[in-house]
């Protein structure tokens, strides 16, 4: 076409171009209730100038175009390109359909080139295909308008300069990626949802520049996939969201949610050079994943006290930019801060922390007079410091433990009702309702102000855990007991006339009150031990003990194959533990108060690294959740370290295992630190917490390596755990075992370094040990047996069925071995390992140890599971059933 002037062709009939049209002039065409078609490519040898398109009732175009600009006017049916077009001048792709018949369908790419535009205003659907990205170099891309008709999105949207607008309801057929090189804003003013196959993805691109802007829901009728944002200067939505995981890789300003969000994944941000901030202030978020906050900007979590942000997997802040909340943050994993923690609100912000597992807050906790945290959730909260005094309002602990070590004293009160406090820092006034307080981080002095309690509180301490030292609460101020109740957890470095002040008065009125049952001079034994209480003591106003009788616990001497290894009973048959030391002697010991029956759960391992095996223990159900450390060098077990794993108010049980997790070792010997693995037992869900080892047996609530659930947390069966080596790698793995009610479960879980002293637990077995209908819970174990190079999983039964060990070998080819250590006897079997030497350089040894009913019976079996011993751990007479150490490498 080169010589028609005009241009104009159709007025009103069919209008088909059957082959090419290509030419340098404008072209003009008119259907009205006809159609136009082109079959063949436009502009494929010259580019067409301006195509004016006057209403048409049809128009599609079967193969390429390349133009100026075409312009579709008021079509009254389907628009279709099946091919890609390309546009080079301001007017660019125009297109206006004005009925509900007026689709527009692109199954090409439309690019425009210099400052052309791509504006589709449809009253019909607009289908994006797989393969039609729109891309303009300077113009705008305007989808929807007026018209109202849905997007039906499956390709890419790329804006060198233009704005990128879409103004209907948008919903992805495919995953996309929505770029902007430009200040220019990127807005979707209406909803956008996934399709009935399931989420989709987005990608945000700003390169440094574009400002993203959601304003309808996002997801809300059918959720978004992942969305992944890559460098905008800011994205705001200002409605609600529902999406998988949102992850920001870098960011200019802030990121915005102010509606209520849902996340069905993990909420992550990087670390960049730009300080870029978080903000989420809906009044009802939640995010079911991990929030992993790495940006060095600020984070914001509520900005009203009915606010309320739940976050499943918990939260890590390491970017250091400061955290700011208000209303309620509920979190079903740990909180671990970074950085500072301010209250919003300006002077009347309220903040709850319900926290479901141990928490640390690292930075200083900015809360003004008027202000208040309140700490609820079994999960336990360290806070590290206050410097600049900058906590200024109350605290309330309703449920878990909170640890202080600075000074805190600014705190204008301290609450405690349900919870328990501890610690060695200072706090300032302390009213106790009910719950605990427990001096000492481990063992040590807590410093407060007035303190007042009453007859729902307790006062823990322990004494003679370390020689000379007890635990203290140090007092500026009136102290008034008021009947409260009094436990004292004794040690192994107690003589008779030791006298400690678990109460130093430094004020010079006097102690108000007694503990309840214990009136002035009044005594009261303990395990072997037995105290003098005085509320007169030390400067005259103290409350100490006075060790006045100390008996020795029985020495067990048991003959037998010359192998480390030890042994306690079950619940019902004391706290008394037996070690068999591999030179053939025997030391038996209470390792917990002689009046408490709930057994005890032991484990043996290097714990500070100096190449000799360490006795841990813990209590059965009913005794807190307890461990001790004993040092077993000198023939005689020698308590070095006490702490509480979980919350001291959980009362179902712990079980235990020791394994070198994080690859660490001892400085000084090139050995290796063994790893606590603590698992809960009933009634606590399938909590698994790992505490590293450390020289000097410095281990407590906060050296913890990780924190989870091993199964379904609502699943309440306990969780029994063991270490072994999996892998080949010489660094062990979390072996764990499903409780009573959850099947014949086992799990192996290795860590994964994600930062400096921090993992991420992933499964790399999972197998059922026994028949899956068996329900009656299952003991697990683990060591170098059949194996130089790969541990094995001993499985025990529990109570139901015939006692079977199953041997799931660890080598390569794998297998698994059954025996029935103890015939016909259906008590269950507890399951371990003895050797020789630490390093297990000499043949290892199986032992099973009968459960309930079946006396305190213990079998050893070499690797070819030949019985080579049989001996009773216990008195003959003692049917509650023996636990073994569940490893030794």
């Amino acid at each position: 076409m080169s010589s028609n002037s005009l241009g104009i062709l159709g007025l009103g009939n069919d209008i088909t171009f059957s082959s090419t049209l290509n030419g340098l002039f404008d072209i003009q065409l008119t259907a009205g209730a006809g159609n136009i078609l082109f079959n063949g490519a436009v502009g494929s040898l010259t580019p067409v100038g301006a195509i004016l398109v006057n209403n048409t009732n049809k128009f599609s175009a079967n193969s390429t175009i390349s133009a100026n600009s075409l312009t579709i006017t008021q079509a009254t049916n389907a628009v279709t390109f099946m091919a890609a077009q390309t546009y080079s001048q301001f007017a660019g792709l125009s297109v206006v359909t004005n009925t509900s018949n007026g689709n527009v369908v692109l199954n090409g790419a439309v690019t425009g080139t210099n400052n052309a535009q791509i504006i589709i205003n449809n009253s019909g659907l607009l289908v994006i295909g797989s393969g039609a990205n729109l891309v303009t170099d300077q113009g705008a891309i305007t989808l929807g308008g007026a018209g109202g008709g849905s997007i039906l999105l499956s390709s890419n949207i790329t804006s060198g300069v233009g704005a990128i607008t879409v103004s209907n309801p948008l919903e992805l057929q495919a995953n996309i990626v929505v770029t902007s090189n430009t200040t220019n804003n990127v807005t979707f003013l209406n909803t956008i949802n996934s399709n009935n196959s399931g989420p989709k993805n987005i990608i945000l691109n700003g390169n440094s520049n574009a400002n993203f802007l959601f304003q309808g829901a996002v997801g809300a009728t059918l959720p978004i996939g992942n969305i992944t944002v890559n460098s905008p200067s800011s994205v705001v939505f200002n409605s609600t969201l529902t999406a998988g995981a949102f992850t920001v890789t870098d960011a200019i300003n802030t990121i915005s949610f102010l509606g209520n969000i849902i996340l069905n994944g993990a909420f992550t941000t990087s670390a960049t050079t730009n300080p870029y901030n978080i903000s989420i202030t809906g009044l009802n978020n939640q995010i079911l994943g991990l929030a992993n906050l790495a940006h060095t900007g600020t984070t914001t979590f509520g900005n009203l006290n009915s606010s309320t942000t739940l976050i499943s997997g918990g939260i890590s802040e390491t970017g250091g930019g400061g955290f700011i909340s208000q209303g309620s943050i509920v979190s079903g994993a740990g909180v671990n801060l970074l950085s500072s923690f301010t209250v919003g609100g300006n002077n009347i912000g309220v903040v709850s922390l319900d926290l479901g597992q141990d928490s640390v807050f690292s930075g200083v906790l900015l809360v003004q007079a008027n202000e208040r945290i309140t700490k609820t959730g079994a999960g336990g909260l360290r806070l590290v410091t206050n410097t600049g005094s900058a906590f200024q309002g109350s605290f309330v602990v309703n449920l878990g433990t909170v640890t202080v070590v600075d000074d805190f004293s600014s705190i204008l009160s301290t609450t405690i009702s349900g919870g328990a406090v501890a610690g060695t820092g200072v706090l300032g006034q302390i009213y106790g309702l009910s719950g605990s307080i427990l001096p000492g981080d481990s063992v040590g002095t807590l410093n407060a102000g007035t303190t007042s309690l009453n007859s729902l509180m307790t006062f823990g301490i322990q004494v003679g855990t370390v020689s000379g030292i007890s635990d203290q609460l140090n007092v500026v101020g009136a102290v008034t007991l008021n009947n409260a109740l009094l436990t004292v957890t004794p040690g192994q470095f107690l003589v008779v006339g030791n006298v400690f002040t678990i109460i130093n008065n430094n004020a010079t009125d006097v102690v108000s009150g007694t503990f309840a049952g214990l009136p002035q001079n009044s005594t009261f034994s303990v395990g072997n031990y037995t105290f003098r209480i005085s509320y007169i003591g030390g400067t005259g106003n103290d409350v100490t003990l006075t060790v006045t009788s100390v008996v020795s616990p029985p020495v067990v001497i048991v003959p037998g194959v010359k192998q480390t290894f030890a042994t306690a009973a079950d619940a019902g048959g004391g706290p008394l533990v037996t070690v068999n030391y591999s030179d053939g002697h025997t030391s038996s010991f209470f390792a917990y108060a002689s009046t408490f029956t709930g057994g005890v759960r032991i484990a043996m391992g290097d714990i500070n690294g100096d190449g000799f095996s360490d006795l841990v223990t813990a209590t059965g159900i009913g005794g807190g959740p307890h461990i001790k450390v004993w040092d077993l060098r000198t023939g005689t077990p020698m308590q070095v370290a006490s702490f509480f794993a979980f919350e001291s108010n959980f009362t179902g049980g712990l079980y235990i295992a020791c394994g070198n997790l994080n690859g660490d070792v001892n400085p000084n010997t090139g050995l290796v630190y063994d790893d606590i693995i603590v698992g809960a037992g009933p009634g606590g869900g399938p909590r698994i917490t790992a505490f590293a080892g450390a020289q000097a047996f410095a281990i407590n609530q906060s050296t913890v390596l990780v924190n989870f659930f091993a199964y379904a947390p609502q699943f309440t069966g306990g969780v029994t755990v063991a270490a072994a080596d999996r892998t080949g790698d010489s660094i062990d793995e979390i072996v764990t075992g499903a409780g009573f009610g959850g099947g014949p479960n086992v799990t192996v879980f290795q860590l994964q370094q994600t930062a400096p002293g921090q993992f991420n637990q992933v499964i790399i077995q999972n197998f059922f040990a026994f028949d899956t209908l068996f329900t009656g819970g299952i003991y697990v174990a683990g060591g170098r047996f059949t194996n130089s190079t790969y541990d094995d999983i001993f499985v025990g039964t529990g109570p139901g069925t015939k006692a079977t060990v199953a041997v799931a070998f660890g080598a390569p080819s794998g297998g698994i071995h059954y025996l029935n250590p103890f015939g016909n006897f259906t008590g269950g079997v507890r399951v371990g390992i003895s050797s020789t030497t630490l390093a297990g350089t000499t043949p290892n040894y199986l032992m099973a140890a009968a459960g309930p009913g079946g006396g305190p019976q213990v079998n050893l079996y070499d690797t070819n599971f030949n019985q080579v011993d049989s001996l009773f751990a216990l008195n003959p007479n003692v049917t509650v059933g023996v636990f073994a150490n569940t490893t030794i490498l």
